[in-house]
């Protein structure tokens, strides 16, 4: 006797605790693979996948759950919640709203000079941070992480150092080659 207990109840009472600890392990294992899960990226574009030159910046949506995910509505939120809404003639607009099945992914390039026209619309000047947002098809809202964009000059100048000048220029080269 343990504790004034039986061999048989100490181990009636370890099984059923083994037994409580395993179903709810597979059960939050369940819950976790049948959500959403929708990751989003920012990342700076020189010539869209269709070819054409100019700085962009680029929205990247990638499903990395299991269920698949109707996504649509990427754009930018700027600081005092001022949302920048992507423009219907963006490259990459065009195949939203799009089914995203396991590991797929949509890109939106979104033209600088739009995204610095809407800024000093609302009033911003100088280094401002973005973030990256889409909705599903139930109004969920998905974040990325945030990303800085100079409205002065509209580049970035974290790392390398490059002016809206140079990248058009370099872009101007390229076509000269490729014809």
């Amino acid at each position: 006797m343990i504790y004034g207990l039986e061999i048989k109840d100490v181990i009636t009472f370890g099984i059923a605790v083994y037994g409580a600890v395993v179903s709810t392990l597979a059960f939050r294992q369940s819950r976790k693979k049948e959500r959403k899960r929708v990751r989003l990226r920012c990342r700076n574009a020189i010539r869209d996948e269709d070819g054409n030159f100019g700085p962009f910046k680029v929205i990247e949506i990638i499903n990395t759950g299991q269920r698949p995910v109707i996504v649509d509505n990427p754009q930018f939120l700027a600081p005092r919640m001022h949302l920048i809404k992507t423009f219907p003639d963006a490259p990459g607009y065009d195949e939203l709203p799009k089914q995203l099945a396991d590991g797929e992914m949509v890109s939106v390039y979104v033209p600088y000079d739009d995204i610095r026209s809407a800024l000093r619309e609302f009033g911003y000047s100088g280094k401002v941070r973005l973030i990256p947002i889409c909705v599903d098809q139930t109004r969920e809202q998905y974040w990325g992480r945030f990303t800085r964009f100079n409205v002065t000059d509209g580049t970035r100048r974290y790392g390398r150092v490059a002016t809206t000048f140079d990248m058009v220029e370099f872009a101007a080269q390229n076509r000269a080659s490729d014809t």
